[in-house]
């Protein structure tokens, strides 16, 4: 919670994001994206411009503990039709069923696909 209540007071979620989250050593972007999970959803909301790279960094990472906690983070942001990604939702359907995946990040998957599947399926 340390980090959270730095990160709190500084008020820049964005710029903590953007210095810790990505980093490469999996034990700075897994504390940075840990403390990220205890904002609240309005505090989050100034990471929607990081989506992209936030998706990137969930489908790229070696690390399932980085990969489950971006999850977390990109579950919490807001998913929108201008922002549909069609290789995100093939690799949630793809890694939802695969049994090597843990199942806190599976379940993840399962309901990120669903709210991007929403978007497809309402689309005109």
């Amino acid at each position: 919670m340390e980090i959270y209540h730095e990160i709190k007071s500084s008020g820049d979620f964005l710029g903590f994001t953007k210095q810790y989250a990505f980093d490469s050593d999996y034990r700075v972007a897994r504390s940075a994206l840990w403390g990220l999970t205890k904002a609240t959803d309005k505090e989050l909301s100034q990471l929607q411009v990081l989506l992209d790279e936030l998706i990137e960094q969930a489908m790229h990472t070696e690390n399932s503990s980085v990969r489950r906690l971006t999850l977390s983070i990109i579950e919490r942001l807001e998913l929108a039709e201008d922002n549909l990604r069609t290789d995100f939702l093939d690799f949630c359907l793809d890694h939802m069923v695969a049994g090597d995946e843990l199942p806190g990040i599976r379940k993840s998957l399962k309901g990120l696909s669903k709210q991007w599947k929403s978007h497809i399926t309402n689309q005109p």
